[in-house]
This record gives C-alpha cells, structure tokens and sequence, in this order.
C-alpha cells in the first residue's frame, strides 16, 4: 500500500510508501564519481542524493518514527562527558551556545539518516580542543582518502561560490609534529564518522522480506510447540543476546 504522492530528485521519480517504504523498487541507490579537477567524490547524481535521504525522512512516517525513536534513544534525557576540559564544565562546546546533548541529538540523526556525522574541532595555540561544532552532513563531501573536506550549502547549483576546505581531524599526538604553519591549517578541522560496518550477509535486511517472512513462518500452527525461544535475525553480526 503505497501513497499516490510523487517526487522527483536527481531526474529520477520514485514514491514515498507509507507501509513498504524499504522495498527495493522504492529506494533509489546512490552514485559516487570523483569531481573532475578536484579530488572530492560527488555523492549522488549532482551531488544531491542526501537532500533525497532528507526528503524520506520527512515524507515517510514509518521510518521517521523508526528514526527518532533511535535519536531518543542514544540522547536520553541527558548527557555528559567526564572528564571535561576548563572551557566545557558548563556544557556548552562553543561560543554559539550549543550544548552537549544538543550536539549529541544533531549527530545521531545525521547518523541515522546519512550512515554518518561530522564536527568542526577548533584548537587553541596550544593544540588543544577550545570550541567544537556539529555539521550538516548534507552539505559535507570529501575525497577518496578522507584527509579533505569540503563543505557546502549549495551542492548540485550552478552557481557555487561558498566551499569552504577543511583538513581532515588529528590526534594531539600527530598535531604536535607539525609544523607552525601546518598547526595554522589544522586550527580548524573535520572529525568524520561513518558507518561502514556491512552485516556478513551482504546487505542491511529489508523489514518485509527478511523478517516479516520470518515472522509469517513462525505463526504457523507447526510452530506451536515453540516457547520461549530468541531469534535473532541479524545478517551474521554476531547481535545473539
């Protein structure tokens, strides 16, 4: 049962499924190829499948909940990192204001819908961390290695002139061994975060095909003489309680 609402992105068209929104037909893979001059990997036709990721996460209200639900989950009521440094003890990570669980809350919803999160870590003279900033990761792209990051508002426009390139994010240990005017482009840098764990199966499980059918076996009456039993359906990750 799917809405008769269209959309088109990326010159492709698809439907937002109010029941089956993880079906294969319905969900659009993306395409990666390097940026032509530059060494940064285009995600998506024009460079726009994360608006598309966007755009499922508010026009589909079952993988929505499913979302916050998990964003709620990781957050909680509260959070707090020990030890914090000096500049931290009130729970703001910058001049802006931000909290800690405001950041936290940013970053697994970005983690949840993109597979990822990033954050702006400014250093003081010293080399160590004086302010941090969550980032959009709509708008970040990077290069093969991971070492750059360039950042945007405008991705898949014509007209483009706000990038802005970040080095890639160094432990104090590395940072120490550089240079003066190394250490000054490092002063701010992008720590990225991205999900790369694949089940050994291959594939994330689709809810319909691989578990619903599951669950479909298991209301069979020739089950009735199983109680109490866990079954665990998890692609291989090794998740048995």
């Amino acid at each position: 049962m799917s809405s008769t609402k269209q959309n088109k992105t990326q010159g492709a068209s698809f439907s937002f499924a109010a029941i089956d929104p993880y079906i294969e037909t319905n969900i659009l893979l993306p395409t990666e190829r390097v940026y032509a001059g530059r060494d940064m990997v285009e995600w998506g036709t024009r460079n726009a499948y994360p608006d598309y990721l966007l755009e499922l996460y508010n026009n589909v209200p079952t993988l929505r909940s499913i979302i916050n639900g998990n964003i709620d989950y990781v957050a909680g009521n509260e959070v707090t990192i020990a030890p914090l440094q000096p500049e931290f003890a009130n729970q703001e990570m910058n001049r802006r204001g931000d909290t800690i669980r405001e950041q936290v809350k940013d970053i697994a919803k970005d983690f949840e819908i993109y597979g990822g999160f990033a954050l702006q870590v400014i250093r003081n003279l010293a080399g160590e961390v004086a302010e941090v900033y969550y980032v959009d990761m709509r708008y970040l792209r990077t290069n093969k290695e991971g070492d750059v990051f360039y950042y945007s508002e405008k991705w898949g426009k014509s007209s483009r002139t706000d990038m802005v390139v970040y080095p890639a994010f160094m432990p104090k240990l590395e940072w120490d061994k550089l240079s003066d005017e190394e250490r000054n482009r490092h002063a701010s840098s992008i720590l990225f975060v991205k999900n790369v764990h694949t089940p050994p199966a291959g594939y994330f499980g689709n809810p319909e095909l691989d578990i619903g059918r599951v669950c479909v076996q298991l209301a069979n009456p020739d089950f009735k003489y199983m109680t109490g039993e866990t079954l665990t359906l998890e692609g291989g990750l090794g998740l048995r309680p």
